[in-house]
């Protein structure tokens, strides 16, 4: 177990788990190199928390579910599965895609002029399919190929509809129920 930086081979100053550590509960720790950890050792850190035993708990049945399920290895099975099923439909319907991300944090950038408007669509049909769908997908062990594939089946569906839309020259957004998705951060008021 332990963070990315394992799996890329590096060895950072210092590494920060936070709340998928105890699966949700209050819980984070802080490891790193002995120099940074024993300056660490200087300093006076208070915390809210302190009296609280819940978010310990919860880590070491979170580390013991996760080595025992093989969470990690399934995370990135179902980010793969995803991320080559954005690529095949896009491929299909005619459909330029930016698939990025390491696989369990994968995301999905449409390339085109109106590609917000495409965003928003995208969003927009997969909610009517029941799918709280943006440009990311976060793996949760909570998935499996069954949901995955529901999920990539309305995908396809809604690759269709914008492909068919970019085909014939039409502007996405008149199919918009909304206002087209806001990029980045910035005040709306």
């Amino acid at each position: 177990m332990g963070g990315v930086h394992l799996t890329y081979g590096v060895i950072p100053d210092m590494a920060v788990f936070g709340k998928a550590l105890g699966n949700g509960f209050p819980i984070s720790a802080v490891i790193g190199r002995k120099k940074v950890m024993d300056a660490a050792q200087e300093t006076f850190i208070s915390s809210t928390f302190w009296t609280e035993r819940i978010g310990f708990v919860a880590a070491l049945a979170t580390i013991a579910k996760m080595r025992r399920c093989h969470v990690p290895e399934k995370l990135v099975e179902y980010g793969r599965m995803i991320q080559e099923g954005w690529e095949s439909a896009a491929a299909r319907h005619g459909i330029t895609v930016q698939v990025s991300g390491i696989p369990s944090l994968a995301h999905l950038q449409f390339m085109h002029q109106d590609g917000l408007a495409l965003q928003t669509y995208f969003t927009q049909y997969m909610l009517a399919k029941g799918f709280l769908a943006s440009g990311s997908a976060y793996s949760s062990y909570a998935y499996t190929p069954e949901i995955i594939g529901l999920y990539l089946s309305a995908v396809d569906q809604a690759f269709e509809q914008m492909g068919n839309c970019l085909k014939k020259g039409e502007d996405i957004k008149t199919y918009l129920q909304g206002p087209v998705k806001h990029s980045g951060f910035k005040r709306l008021t």
